[in-house]
């Protein structure tokens, strides 16, 4: 779950993009900040289809996993992230030698001449774009003719519970999240075609269970700064992830990839 910068979604201010800044993040939520892990991101990685010299676009790289991996495949990537504090972290993290450049960038605001791209990976920040159909526009125009769009993120297909509105939902991915009709109709309209969507909602119920499993051993102390730096309380974020729980298994909510691609 990781970093993009708008008014009034996750990011409109400091409040969501500083919280995934801090240290305790990567334990909490795992090397990935979103469900499934590098697991998850290698099945969206592997629809991008990537062979020596692919050129890819990793919007809200957070720190930087899935550029690494996909440079390790062989593609040269631009690894953009909302986040100057991120995109330090993910440089800091590299080893030398990979094709990987770092540039600080809104979803929204890709311009036309950094194109053209084979791929476009965006993993767990869509739902954190306010303009959605702006995004996906700027995407499709930077795409090269026949290039490849793998998205994965949080899936609303129900009204939910109070305790996931508001800024706990907004640290959650969900505060622009939309049903996966929603989603297609945003691509689709962008220029998108073979729109295809696969679910992961066991990964988002295997990735709740283990942040709370985590509130249950963290001490005092580090449970003392996690609910300092993200404003809630223990008992609001227990209470925020056993209704999430709750809302993946009744199909209300959930976690998917969406591939598309845009026309030879």
């Amino acid at each position: 779950m990781k970093s993009e910068s708008s008014n009034s979604s996750c990011c409109g201010g400091v409040s969501c993009c500083s919280v995934y800044e801090h240290d305790w993040v990567e334990d909490f939520l795992g090397e990935s900040f979103h469900p499934g892990g590098p697991e998850l991101s290698g099945r969206s990685i592997e629809s991008l289809q990537i062979t020596p010299g692919t050129r890819v676009l990793d919007i809200a790289c957070g720190r930087g996993s899935s550029a690494v991996k996909m440079a390790e495949l062989g593609a040269n990537v631009l690894a953009t992230d909302a986040s100057p504090k991120q995109l330090e972290l993910a440089k800091s993290k590299l080893v030398g030698g990979e094709s990987i450049q770092f540039q600080e960038l809104r979803a929204e605001a890709v311009p036309e001449e950094l194109g053209p791209f084979d791929g476009i990976l965006c993993e767990c920040a869509f739902s954190l774009v306010q303009d959605q159909e702006k995004a996906s526009q700027a995407w499709f125009k930077v795409l090269a003719p026949g290039g490849r769009l793998s998205i994965s993120d949080m899936i609303v297909n129900q009204p939910l519970p109070p305790s996931l509105a508001g800024e706990i939902g907004n640290l959650a991915c969900l505060g622009n999240a939309q049903s996966v009709e929603q989603y297609t109709s945003i691509l689709s309209k962008a220029g998108f075609q073979n729109i295809v969507y696969h679910d992961e909602g066991p990964a988002l119920l295997e990735t709740l269970s283990s942040m709370k499993r985590k509130l249950l051993v963290y001490g005092i102390s580090r449970m003392a700064e996690i609910t300092n730096d993200i404003g809630f309380s223990l008992a609001e974020m227990k209470n925020a992830l056993n209704d999430a729980k709750s809302s993946v298994k009744s199909g209300a909510l959930s976690y998917g990839r969406i591939s598309a691609h845009k026309p030879e």
